[in-house]
């Protein structure tokens, strides 16, 4: 019965993350592991509880990870595996750490007089194997501590000082504070704490909020909302296409020069190889626009998922460096011989040009990325003006995975000092400013377009200039504080030891 409580409460800290945001959950579900841990001496206990918290944790906040498997009837019966593999491999990132607490503890027993210092070892720890399961194996930083502060970009702009990772800990280091706080029943200064650094970061937001530039660009983005299994049917590729190109041109208004944008492999086609599908784009659009579209291509033999930026005197492309396994790839393929998801038998090769398109109509210079390209970190370029990401959330329904994938890419922006155009075939689209407000949006399973002026970026956050070294002097400066706090606030603590 234990070991069920810790797979609860672990599932109640991940209704913290988005799209429910209920972050004093997540710090109960924290405080309850924290608080119970302690009685627990055994080393194998200790290990089982912290799986279970981690599962539990990881199982709720990944759920749609098995929709993409309905889309495909021939992949079913992989769910109940899937379901059990995904969530307790990235467990393994939260329950190392936590076992590694739980083994402090218990040799070093909590004491009062150093909670701020504990705190800071405890956050190290948990936010080292964040950091870990972001970067290592190529990296799924998807669903960080930091995420559950995307309800209102305010709360999200100290990461232009401090990057996705800084905020992570901060937060981190925020959850354990609180529930040790509550552990020694020291109920004001927790209660200081809790309401204290969301009061923080919002004050933080609102004074280093950036005035948009005065260069705009006009755009137009479309969310055709093709349902999946409708998208590579032969019969259905004429009816989509149409589809596109009305919800593009219609009530186009004046412009000097527009932008349009279609998400990832709106056009199922090798558009390299098909001069006749190429002029009838062009002759639907006029000599000052250009069409951003997400489309196949192919050399050599090889396939390649690309970003297209289509104009009157032809094309630019970029084809997808990081590819989804699985989804675009099967690793190992001579030991699994199955078709992807996306495609069939043959995988997507990786791409190698840089990820820099200039906008041949406008002198505009956009970083492409595809999919949950958008969730990495990038090489800087001061030459960049906006990122967009053309993606196809339309795998993952109705579940969070969508809301969760839009978060990820809005902090990447953050980081960056740049705005963002998201397009995704059945939402969330949307448009967001260097500061990440909101602009325009599309909602999940709707169709149509949205029409924006959008001032454009400039790459120059703190966190773009200086990288992650800002997070190293953010835990010496946390070290300091700790230390400190653990004198003054607890000094007569101290003295009596």
């Amino acid at each position: 019965m234990y070991l069920f409580n810790f797979f609860f409460w672990g599932l109640l800290s991940s209704f913290s993350l988005p799209n429910l945001y209920l972050i004093p959950l997540g710090i109960l579900g924290f405080y309850k592991f924290f608080k119970n841990i302690i009685n627990i001496h055994s080393h194998k206990k200790i290990f089982l509880c912290v799986i279970f918290f981690s599962f539990g944790y990881f199982l709720f906040g990944f759920h749609w990870i098995i929709f993409p498997l309905l889309v495909e009837k021939s992949f079913t019966f992989f769910i109940p595996l899937v379901l059990l593999v995904f969530p307790l491999f990235l467990s393994l990132f939260l329950s190392i750490p936590f076992f590694l607490i739980s083994i402090y503890k218990n040799s070093y027993s909590l004491s009062k007089n150093f909670i701020f210092l504990n705190t800071l070892i405890y956050s190290l720890l948990i936010f080292l194997f964040e950091y870990l399961r972001s970067t290592v194996l190529g990296g799924f930083p998807w669903n960080l501590f930091s995420h559950v502060w995307a309800f209102d970009n305010n709360f999200m702009i100290v990461s232009k000082y401090i990057g996705v990772h800084g905020l992570s800990f901060l937060t981190i280091f925020w959850f354990v504070l609180i529930s040790h706080l509550l552990i020694h029943k020291l109920y004001r200064f927790s209660f200081f704490v809790f309401f204290g650094f969301p009061v923080f970061l919002y004050i933080f937001g609102n004074i280093l909020f950036e005035k948009p530039l005065d260069r705009t660009i006009q755009v137009r983005l479309v969310q055709p909302n093709i349902p999946q299994e409708l998208k590579w049917k032969k019969e259905y590729k004429k009816k989509n296409l149409s589809k596109l190109i009305n919800l593009s041109i219609k009530n186009k208004g004046n412009f000097s020069h527009r932008i349009i944008v279609w998400p990832e492999v709106a056009i199922t086609e090798f558009l390299n190889e098909n001069n006749q599908l190429m002029n009838l784009l062009k002759e639907n659009f006029d000599e000052n626009e250009v069409l951003i579209s997400g489309g196949l291509r192919r050399e050599n033999e090889k396939i390649f998922n690309t970003f297209y930026a289509i104009d009157n005197s032809g094309y630019k492309y970029f084809d997808k460096i990081k590819l989804v396994p699985f989804g675009e790839f099967i690793p190992y393929r001579n030991l699994f011989p199955i078709k992807t998801l996306t495609h069939g038998s043959k995988d997507f090769s990786i791409g190698t040009k840089r990820r820099l398109l200039e906008i041949s109509t406008s002198g505009i210079f956009i970083e492409p990325s595809i999919c949950y390209e958008g969730i990495f970190k990038n090489v800087n370029s001061t030459e960049i003006n906006v990122i967009i990401n053309i993606t196809n959330d339309a795998w993952f329904g109705s579940t969070t995975g969508p809301y969760q994938h839009l978060v990820a890419s809005r902090f990447r922006s953050l980081e960056r000092g740049l705005p963002l155009i998201r397009v995704s075939n059945s939402g969330i689209s949307g448009a967001y400013d260097v500061n990440g407000k909101l602009l325009k949006s599309m909602d999940l399973n709707s169709d149509g377009f949205s029409d924006l002026d959008m001032s454009i970026g400039k790459n120059d956050s703190i966190f773009s200039k200086f990288g992650n070294i800002v997070i190293l002097y953010l835990i010496i400066f946390m070290l300091i504080v700790s230390l400190l706090a653990d004198f003054f606030i607890f000094k007569k603590r101290l003295l009596k030891t």
